[in-house]
């Protein structure tokens, strides 16, 4: 059984286009014994403010950024196609085109959204 002790609005202005603006506070019943873990500090989030970024630019650089992998994973796809890679090979190309993604995504999100 879960139970919704309280919850509250964590920005107080009215701001539709941020997610995740309520905070709620939930009593869950389990079955397991609770287990003591370590104080680790938890990771900060940082919640990204779309409604006030430079979107325009936050565009254009992922573009500019996003071509040449877009031209490179095009290539890869020929080589598929011909049986020139094996399996291996995909799995590495695509756990490499994720990181490259994430990374420009992250890299543009920290220049044009605040």
């Amino acid at each position: 059984m879960t139970q919704i002790n309280n919850f509250s609005i964590i920005d107080p202005s009215i701001n539709l286009s941020d997610p995740l603006p309520l905070f709620a506070t939930a009593v869950c019943c389990t079955s397991t014994p609770h287990v003591k873990t370590a104080n680790k500090p938890c990771p900060v989030q940082n919640q990204l403010l779309w409604d006030q970024a430079d979107l325009i630019s936050y565009y254009f650089c992922t573009g500019d950024l996003l071509g040449p992998l877009l031209t490179r994973l095009d290539e890869v796809l020929l080589l598929y196609d011909n049986g020139n890679l094996t399996p291996g090979d995909v799995a590495v190309i695509v756990d490499e085109a994720y990181y490259d993604i994430v990374s420009i995504l992250v890299s543009c999100a920290k220049n044009f959204v605040p």
